[in-house]
């Protein structure tokens, strides 16, 4: 874990190659880990960003494989389902992205967290530019759970996406979470 902590701030202060070295060296002394596995997909996928062309999709499956180690780990896990179901959203097929399998693994979590699987819903939508839906995933989310904060974001910047912006509508949903965690 030490190695994983190590990790995380040597991605925080832009040192992503680093971050990757550290986060697997962690995953070799516990690989089943989820937080370590988790880890290694966040830092593969920054120094991905970062890299040329042939090395992006080496670094890409990498990442995948990390996160879905991680969720297969602890189905539960929030921070590896949610950053695997973006990488299906946003991969390219040949790198494993897929529609399909975003929205099984959004059907999946909605037997273990229900709000964040309306999360996930909605950000499908949103990928599929259905922002009604996405909305109404949302609203749906903080039905189930006033405190999933995740949701308030999202609908923030759904209306600040609007043109007009909504700003009323994204202030009153800043008040509500602030509300629901004044941290």
């Amino acid at each position: 874990y030490a190695l994983m902590w190590m990790s995380r701030l040597k991605h925080a202060f832009g040192e992503p190659e680093a971050a990757l070295d550290l986060a697997r060296k962690a995953v070799a002394l516990k690989g089943a880990d989820s937080e370590l596995q988790t880890q290694l997909g966040m830092a593969a996928n920054a120094v991905r960003e970062r890299t040329a062309f042939l090395q992006q999709l080496s670094l890409a499956l990498e990442g995948k494989k990390a996160l879905e180690t991680a969720v297969a780990s602890n189905p539960a896990h929030d921070e590896a389902n949610n950053r695997l179901l973006r990488y299906y959203l946003n991969a390219p097929a040949i790198a494993g992205g897929s529609l399909s399998k975003a929205r099984e693994l959004a059907q999946r979590f909605s037997q273990v967290k229900p709000a964040n699987a309306l999360v996930f819903q909605a950000l499908i939508a949103i990928t599929g530019k259905d922002y009604a839906a996405a909305e109404a995933f949302l609203q749906r989310a903080i039905t189930t759970d006033p405190h999933c904060l995740e949701a308030y974001g999202l609908l923030v910047d759904l209306h600040l996406g609007r043109k007009p912006k909504a700003w009323d509508a994204a202030a009153a949903y800043c008040r509500k979470a602030l509300e629901m965690n004044p941290t």
